[in-house]
């Protein structure tokens, strides 16, 4: 009854890390969302300055081109983060859920052998011999006959 306790226990535990792992990956999506929206803006801004100051778009092109590959890059790195973070907390859920399956076999297993014992015998029988190929469990021969 405690194995099928602790597996469910263990079960509830791995929902619950599931839903970690979703909120996590959520969290991370959004806030890879919001370094694309600072870029964006970033970029924004770097063209109202440039047409303000009459040097148009071409002389900050490059500029501009950076701005918008380091939004992506901090995007990326955001949702790999979120990304390795769901799969551990899916990872330590499966794990609880093996361990408490093994501790439930383990434990199922040494019953049995417990109550095995209470069938095996304390010593095993002492064999004698005659010398002409017979065999008794005890010296005189009397008790138990020949095997």
């Amino acid at each position: 009854m405690g194995a099928s306790a602790a597996n469910t226990a263990a079960k509830a535990n791995q929902a619950q890390l599931d839903a970690q792992a979703g909120q996590a990956e959520a969290a991370s999506q959004h806030r890879a969302e919001q370094e694309r929206r600072k870029a964006d803006l970033m970029i924004s801004r770097g063209l109202a300055v440039g047409a303000a100051s009459g040097a148009g778009t071409s002389g900050i092109s490059g500029m501009l081109e950076g701005i918008a590959a380091q939004g992506e890059t901090a995007a990326g790195g955001t949702l790999y983060e979120g990304t390795e973070r769901a799969k551990g907390l899916r990872y330590q859920g499966a794990v609880g859920v093996s361990n408490a399956k093994q501790q439930g076999t383990a434990s199922i297993l040494g019953a049995v052998g417990s109550s095995l014992m209470k069938f095996a015998p304390s010593a095993p029988p002492t064999m004698y011999g005659d010398g002409a190929g017979n065999f008794y469990s005890s010296p005189s021969g009397m008790v138990n006959q020949v095997f």
